[in-house]
């Protein structure tokens, strides 16, 4: 029940360094006007130290010095019914370079982002350097460490009122994560990107981390609108698992409503009953690239008056892909170009089902099978 303004963090409860066991709470706190607004992480590992040194620049960086320390937590940390504004983090809770056996919970926040000056000193030099182009509204999950249990991201709400940050970023960065991930009943309004999820490599000047997801994936009766980009959904190089993409409305943004790309293993994906309206780019991009093998099923989405095509699927980069592959019973109307796209389909070695779909004023045909690529 704290209320904190104008500060540089609102609240920040971490592990810095060390080995810390038992549960940590952070709920019902106002914090306004700060540049981050709540902090709940365990941090410290020579893997975040090195990223933070490519992304300052300083190889002497005294930050990367101060967060080299491993860090150990086992317990379970919740961060719920918070309202937060702030102008670089709204909320970030999660694993930072250490090793954690416990739950994540972020439930049931409030967070707009806001424009303020460039914040001072060591603020100035993450802002700039190590947080980059990340503001996010909420950043949770695992981040160049070792992540055991389950993260759960729910019924938050993410304004962005100048449009350049990232409403939330949620899932595993060039760490090693063992658990479930669960995104549903967020709301992400006018943020530049809406959503980045899922598991990613980060390759730098220090050396190459690549993300290990082995849990299921899931991202359910969510509302984006009014974003410059939909939520974008990420398998990186090693996932295994399923994703599972349900439910989730996608109205109004300046590019394709939903991307969803999936890079290898064998994840099976749903991606079902979604709904994806006036969208300027495609309604559903799915990219698969080369080495996925693994079950696709799109059935029983809208999308209707997107751009450009309601549903497209594209092999990147074109060659054969063992994958199985079910558009079924999805309603395609009034898009800019066609209902269902699937580029080069000639290169799949395993079975594309399109049928039981429900076509009406797609601008260049219902179905196509070509050689077009995004």
């Amino acid at each position: 029940g704290n209320t904190v303004q104008d500060a540089y963090a609102g609240l920040a409860v971490a592990n810095l360094g060390g080995d810390m066991t038992g549960d940590v709470n952070v709920s019902g706190n106002t914090i306004s006007q700060s540049y981050v607004g709540i902090v709940a992480a365990n941090v410290g590992g020579e893997a975040l130290a090195a990223i933070v040194r490519d992304y300052t620049g300083d190889s002497d960086s005294d930050l990367a010095d101060f967060l080299s320390p491993p860090a150990s937590l086992t317990g379970n940390v919740r961060v719920e019914n918070n309202q937060v504004e702030a102008s670089l983090l709204g909320i970030a809770a999660g694993n930072a370079g250490g090793t954690w056996n416990g739950d994540l919970n972020v439930d049931g926040n409030g967070v707009t982002m806001v424009a303020m000056e460039e914040p001072p000193g060591l603020l100035e030099t993450m802002g700039g350097g190590f947080l980059g182009d990340m503001r996010a509204g909420i950043l949770a999950g695992n981040f160049a460490g070792d992540f055991s249990g389950n993260t759960s991201v729910s019924s938050n709400t993410v304004t962005d009122k100048e449009g350049e940050s990232i409403g939330l970023v949620v899932g595993n960065m060039a760490g090693t994560y063992t658990g479930n991930v669960s995104i549903t009943g967020n709301t992400v309004t006018g943020a530049y990107r809406a959503m980045i999820a899922g598991n990613t490599d980060y390759e730098g000047e220090s050396g190459t981390w690549n993300g290990s997801f082995t849990g299921d994936f899931t991202v359910s009766n969510n509302q984006f609108s009014g974003n410059e980009w939909g939520p974008e959904v990420y398998t990186g190089s090693s996932f295994s698992g399923s994703i599972s993409v349900t439910g989730n409305t996608v109205t109004d943004t300046n590019s394709s409503g939903m991307t969803i790309d999936v890079m290898g293993g064998h994840p099976d994906l749903i991606i079902e009953s979604n709904e994806v309206k006036g969208n300027q780019g495609h309604g559903i991009f799915l990219g698969l690239h080369r080495d996925y093998q693994g079950s696709v099923s799109i059935e029983n989405n809208v999308a209707e008056n997107n751009g450009r095509d309601g549903i497209h699927v594209q092999n990147e980069p074109p060659g054969d892909l063992d994958a199985e592959i079910s558009i079924l019973s999805n309603d395609l109307k009034d898009n800019g170009r066609y209902g269902v796209y699937v580029y080069s389909c000639s290169a799949y070695s395993g079975a594309i089902t399109v049928g039981d779909n429900n076509y009406s004023g797609n601008a260049e045909g219902d179905f196509q099978c070509g050689d077009v690529g995004k």
